[in-house]
């Protein structure tokens, strides 16, 4: 996956996954619905995840479902003619219904933000102007946030998707030394909690050197407590600076004056809801997606996090609508890509039986990939208790 702070999400159904949309809503997630009839498709960005109703699913062209890196298929009813379809389609996960809402929740954020097991940098939020060049013009943004392959930009200048870039970061943020990285422009989308009119671009490094490498990460040590706090004029005067500023631009990335209540209001806004994607990203690494499940345990998906001989409180989500089963769970062993295996620590008889119940029912999410087995058992961490 590229690197992006939040992927764009794709949600397409007759009514039916009105809930999936309420979800999208409270995690702040960027996503687009499509209700109804079929549109046309030409033009449009890839979708990192598509969830749809089988047939929406099946109906949308095989190259945007290619481009997406998930998709999953929310049904209601099940048979091997629709599990062949999908599979047919390339899609990845098929859920079915009943279904817990702390289960789907869990697993939209297993598929939409990406902790340390599936990201290999951390990204932070920065705040602070920089200019940057696209085709022939210098144009001034404001850095949102960074990390060692990418970054997001606030800017009123327009730039098209797939753009190379030339980023200038300035001395005041490079610790005394200024510099200059390439890129390419992933992704363009209005910016929320922002100005009209204002840009949120996201952007991949490329060919990036060692020394560039460095400053980037004594940026990130810099502002690993939160972003920069700017002087009240600080965006205006880099703004300014840049050889193209217009008095507009000037004012989208900084304050309307009269009006700093109206400024203090919409930056808290923003860094409100960088503080959401940062803590829902923290949340997504506690999401563990088991299978094989026993009485005794399970083995779960890869995560680096899960160090051996730890335990903790593990929600598991198993039958349909019933409430998580809470076990204490110990890290036993990591047998490297077959996953991780837990053990159920002093499980109570009413507990093993639910268990027992659980490994004969078939699993509420399923892979379709041709020779899957075993569906996937949704848990969350709750809390660690040793490590």
């Amino acid at each position: 996956m590229t690197h992006q702070d939040t992927p764009i999400s794709l949600l397409v159904h007759d009514g039916e996954l009105r809930d999936l949309s309420e979800l999208f809503g409270a995690l702040d997630a960027p996503f687009v619905e499509w209700r109804g009839s079929t549109r046309s498709h030409e033009g449009d960005l890839p979708f990192s995840l598509i969830v749809a109703t089988p047939r929406k699913m099946l109906a949308l062209p095989p190259q945007m479902l290619a481009a997406s890196n998930t998709q999953i298929a929310i049904c209601e009813q099940d048979s091997r003619t629709l599990r062949n379809s999908l599979r047919r389609a390339g899609i990845q996960l098929m859920v079915r219904r009943p279904v817990h809402p702390a289960a789907l929740r869990a697993l939209l954020l297993h598929a939409l933000y990406r902790g340390p097991e599936r990201r290999a940098t951390a990204r932070v939020s920065i705040g602070a102007p920089i200019r940057f060049r696209a085709r022939l013009r210098q144009r001034p943004a404001l850095l949102a946030d960074l990390s060692l392959g990418g970054c997001r930009l606030l800017t009123t200048q327009s730039v098209a998707q797939s753009q190379r870039m030339k980023l200038y970061f300035p001395s005041e943020l490079a610790q005394g030394k200024a510099f200059s990285i390439k890129a390419r422009v992933l992704r363009v989308m209005p910016a929320e909690a922002a100005p009209d009119g204002t840009l949120a671009i996201t952007a991949d490094f490329q060919g990036l050197s060692s020394s560039s490498l460095a400053k980037l990460r004594a940026i990130l040590a810099a502002h690993a407590s939160g972003p920069a706090r700017l002087a009240p004029d600080a965006a205006t005067h880099a703004a300014a600076a840049a050889p193209d500023a217009t008095p507009e631009t000037c004012a989208a990335l900084s304050a309307p004056k009269p009006g700093s209540a109206r400024r203090e209001r919409r930056s808290g806004a923003r860094h409100a809801i960088e503080r959401r994607v940062i803590a829902l990203g923290d949340e997504a690494t506690r999401v563990l997606m088991g299978r094989d499940i026993s009485v005794g345990g399970m083995r779960v998906d890869v995560n680096p996090l899960l160090k051996i001989g730890e335990s903790f409180r593990l929600a598991i989500h198993v039958n349909g609508l019933e409430v998580p089963l809470i076990v204490t769970a110990e890290v036993q062993r990591n047998d490297g890509d077959a996953g991780v295996a837990l053990r159920f620590v002093e499980i109570s008889s009413d507990a093993q039986r639910y268990l027992s119940e659980t490994v004969q029912a078939l699993p509420v999410v399923e892979p379709c990939e041709e020779g899957a087995e075993r569906g996937y058992i949704v848990s969350e961490i709750l809390d660690r208790q040793s490590a």
